[in-house]
């Protein structure tokens, strides 16, 4: 993907109201590139793992603007997973985080996964659903006052939606 087009293809972007610019484009093997965009992060973003985001790398398979979105996708949602896997926690433990041995996590998970060891502890129930909603809470999405977002707003509005957490209005 040339250096013009993929600076055509970022100026169209907008992620949690920060925006991207191009750093660097590095050929790897065959049509694969290595393309380093810088995140600029506006007084609006909200999402953690955004706020100390500086640069980052997204891999291409082909050099394509397809391909690049998906890349790009694909490297958001990791930030998100890897800000999941450090702030989960149950009695202030990191279950997932990076920092702990995958050899003691494979334990753990062995030993948790025998029937009736977690289901009946109500502090874990309690603890786990209350993590899932705080996480969830950072990911619902806001709609800005435009149009589309007003028609957004009016559609989800008919439907009857009794739990969960829907998009709110930007403040």
């Amino acid at each position: 993907m040339s250096e013009t087009k993929l600076k055509e293809v970022l100026a169209k972007l907008q992620y949690d109201e920060g925006h991207f610019a191009l750093t660097q484009i590095l050929p790897l093997n065959g049509e694969q590139q290595l393309i380093t965009i810088e995140y600029k992060k506006s007084e609006a973003t909200k999402l953690p793992e955004l706020l100390s985001l500086t640069k980052l790398n997204v891999i291409i398979e082909e050099s394509t603007e397809n391909a690049f979105l998906f890349s790009l996708m694909d490297a958001l949602l990791h930030l998100s997973n890897r800000h999941v896997e450090e702030h989960f926690t149950f009695k202030t433990f990191a279950r997932f985080s990076r920092k702990n041995s995958i050899g003691k996590i494979s334990d753990l998970s062995a030993k948790t996964r025998h029937k009736g060891l977690t289901e009946n502890d109500a502090n874990f129930a309690v603890a786990f659903k209350q993590s899932n909603y705080e996480t969830d809470e950072t990911r619902v999405p806001r709609l800005s006052d435009s149009v589309l977002g007003q028609k957004l707003a009016l559609q989800m509005q008919k439907f009857n939606i009794g739990t969960g957490i829907l998009p709110r209005k930007h403040p």
